[in-house]
This record gives structure tokens, sequence and C-alpha cells, in this order.
């Protein structure tokens, strides 16, 4: 068996073990280990490679996209399909139509509802698409380009709260577009830009779920702002001059830095209270080259990367950045609140 380029997913009941192989010919299919019974599943059968594999919520069935190779660098995602358990049919979302670049899953909206984004090939351009399980249609919810932006990944957030997922994206008009418009889609699907309008440059904005409070927050030219469900918004704080939003694991802090060899060399700390708005800000030194900030499961300190090798961290209330003089080591993860690394 030869299992590449794949990953292992666990439904979300925890009986079945998803995963694609070619056990008996040169492309992967699909397969499901019930761990009760150990009997192995197929549920897919073709030329092309099954990828991208995402259970539904009631654990029934498996969406997939099917990749065809075609002997060239550039993998084509010629098709989505949904494979359900107890069935021989495979359902092809044939609604909309796509002739290659990639697929990225966003968001359940209910059992049978979901979200996907779809890159174009040059990763400029961009589709939502709204699909549905029970008759297998697939519609387009907004459509425009990431820009530039989207090297950077999916251009969207998604929240879950009190029962209800919304999505937070941004897009433009055309693929290279510096500015763009943010754009809310309900847990119908619907979509409409925030309000008050808002133009953002999209080169230089970023956009993060906080489900303890039930709002979004994204990097804009007006400032740091904070986005309701209901696509309202309002200025948190203002002269916030960053590329990234990285909230700590209890949502009580938001760091927003910038990576790289980009400038200002200069990170912001905000403490939020309790409705989730920003109640004390703190500036810190950023130093050049950070490619990568972790916040401890403790919420004690964050750790950073220089250069992509070197450590360095830095205390919370302290906020002043520290150099660890360990050469170049492998990041390993957390243990009891403590970075653990190899040298």
């Amino acid at each position: 068996m030869t299992i590449e380029g794949t990953r292992l997913v666990w439904s979300p009941d925890g009986r079945y073990l998803a995963f694609s192989a070619a056990i008996d010919g040169p492309s992967s299919d699909l397969y499901a280990l019930d761990i009760r019974t150990d009997e192995l599943i197929r549920l897919s059968d073709g030329l092309n490679q099954a990828t991208s594999l995402v259970w539904s919520p009631d654990s029934r069935g498996i969406l997939h996209a099917e990749l065809d190779y075609r002997g060239t660098y550039q993998p084509l995602k010629k098709a989505l399909w949904y494979a359900p358990l107890d069935g021989p049919a495979l359902t092809a979302f044939e609604g909309v139509t796509w002739n290659g670049g990639t697929l990225d899953f966003v968001a359940w909206l209910d059992d049978s509802r979901f979200l996907y984004w779809h890159h174009g090939v040059n990763e400029a351009s961009g589709e939502l698409i709204l699909g549905n399980l029970q008759d297998g249609d697939a519609r387009s919810v907004l459509q425009g380009a990431v820009g530039r932006a989207g090297v950077w990944g999916p251009p969207f957030a998604v929240l879950e709260y009190a029962g209800e997922v919304t999505v937070l994206v941004r897009v433009s008009g055309s693929p290279y577009a510096d500015h763009g418009e943010y754009y809310i889609v309900d847990s119908d699907g619907m979509a409409a830009p925030i309000q008050p309008p808002l133009q953002i440059d999209i080169l230089r904005t970023d956009e993060v779920a906080l489900p303890r409070f039930g709002v979004f927050y994204a990097l804009t030219e007006a400032g740091l702002i904070r986005v309701f469900p209901d696509g309202k918004w309002d200025v948190q704080a203002k002269d916030v001059n960053a590329l990234r939003l990285n909230p700590s694991p209890s949502q009580a802090y938001l760091l927003a830095h910038t990576v790289g060899y980009a400038s200002p060399r200069e990170g912001t700390i905000m403490a939020l209270d309790e409705q989730g708005a920003v109640r004390e800000l703190q500036s810190f030194a950023v130093p050049q080259d950070v490619s990568s900030y972790t916040w401890s499961p403790d919420e004690r300190l964050v750790l950073m990367w220089i250069n992509r090798k070197h450590p360095a961290y830095m205390y919370v209330g302290e906020w002043r950045v520290r150099y660890s003089e360990l050469p170049a080591p492998s990041w390993l993860g957390w243990r009891r609140g403590s970075a653990v690394y190899l040298p």
C-alpha cells in the first residue's frame, strides 16, 4: 500500500479513519477504515487522484476533490465529489466548473450545505462556492479577485458562534488590483458588503475570527476594525501598522505584527475586554526577519522565529523581546507551558 501526499482524517464521531491511497493501481482512491469492525471501505475508483478529504458533520460521507496531474507540474482539480459510506453512488457537484487552481474547504453551514473557496490557476482570481449534499447542486456565491494577496493563503475567516456560521471574505475587482472590500456571507449562503462599505488594501490586510466574542477582527487602512456577523463594523484601534493578526489561545490578547523584512519594525499587543473590544494597547520592537509567532498554551509568553531558524521570545506583560542562545533548533511543540525543540 502506498500513501503519499495525503493525510489521515478522523470522522467527527471517531469511528472511521479516511485516507487516499494507491492500493491496486497508479491512482489514489478514497478509503475509510471502520475501527470497530476493521472493515476497509473503498469509496472511489477512477483514473485520477482523490485528495482534500473533508468529513460531513454527521460522519456519513466524505467530500473530496478529483485531481488530474496529466503529466504536468501544475495539477488540475477537475471536480468536487461526495462519497457516502452507505451507498455506491458518488455525487459530483457540477454547478460550477473549473480548469485548475486549488480548492479550499471553508465551512459547513449545516449537515448538508457547505462552502468552498476556489483559487484560479494563477491564484489571483477567486470564487466562493455553495454546495448542497441533498440535491448535488453547487452555485457561485461570490466572485472576485484576491490580487497578489492570494499567495498568502485563503482570503477569508470563518466564525462559528451561537449555532450560526458566518464567513468574512475579502475580494477586489480585478486580479492585480491593490484595493477591494470585505463581504459577509451568512448562514444562508448570502453575501453582502460590510456596512458601511469600506475600501481595503488587500495586500496589507488580514482577518481572524474570535468565536469567544462572536466577532471578526481585520487590519484595514481605517485601522484595526471589529466586524459583527450582521456586517456592521467599528474601529477599535487606529495606526496599527501590521501584516498579520495572531490571537492568543483564550483570545484575551490579539497580536498584530509584521513578517519577514517588512516595515515598520513595530508590533502591537491588544488586550480585549469581555465584549471583545480593545481595552489596552502596547507596542513592542519587532526583530528583523521574524518569520512566525507562536503563543504558549498558558499565554505566559510569545515565541518567535528569526530568519526561520533562531528563536526569540517575550513575556506577557513585559513585552520585551529576548533572544535565545540556541543555534538553529528544530521546533517540536509545547510541553507543560515550555517550548520543546531539538538542537
